[in-house]
């Protein structure tokens, strides 16, 4: 990888000052990366974005203090793996699945069509509400049909941690709505 990231700089310090970050800083990136994203490659996307970010910017980084530098490397993926994690989020911010619209069945009455889709507005709502940690396993457990070990596997967690998360997801969301009655 550093071979593509050199072809990126035309002067020769750089490249010398970039190898050299590159070689000292790596793995602590990739390992921050990892902590903050639990996932292998998304860690590889963080650090390459990282070094990609820190190219661009090479010319005016004091990188004379080695504690200076590593900090400043850290921090730099460290909210790159932030930014993906908020990424990530607002996508599982789904809209409700198509099996959901009701309008186009002819086995519906205009009527049963209004308090469906009036429910599914009210779910909506108390979803919105919900923790965004709950949400998410809520979203894979009743939407989509994962299993608690198929989700476990998926965030990295543990099958017990799904359980309780889904426990508290739907407590919640049944008070959500108890109180909009």
């Amino acid at each position: 990888m550093l071979t593509f990231y050199m072809t990126l700089l035309h002067d020769e310090a750089a490249k010398n000052i970039f190898a050299k970050l590159y070689h000292e800083h790596r793995h602590t990136m990739f390992w921050t990366a990892q902590q903050i994203l639990k996932d292998h490659h998304l860690a590889e996307d963080a650090v390459h974005d990282a070094f990609l970010r820190i190219l661009t910017k090479l010319d005016r980084l004091q990188l004379d203090d080695c504690n200076k530098t590593r900090a400043l490397v850290v921090i730099i993926v460290r909210n790159i793996a932030l930014d993906m994690i908020r990424k990530k989020k607002r996508q599982a911010e789904q809209e409700l699945p198509a099996d959901w619209d009701l309008a186009d069945d002819d086995r519906y009455s205009p009527e049963q069509i209004l308090f469906v889709q009036e429910d599914q507005e009210r779910l909506l709502k108390a979803l919105k509400k919900v923790k965004p940690t709950y949400v998410d396993v809520l979203i894979l457990n009743a939407l989509h049909q994962y299993t608690h070990q198929e989700i476990a596997e998926l965030t990295g967690l543990s099958p017990e941690n799904i359980r309780i998360r889904l426990y508290r997801g739907r407590r919640q969301l049944a008070n959500l709505l108890k109180e909009e009655d």
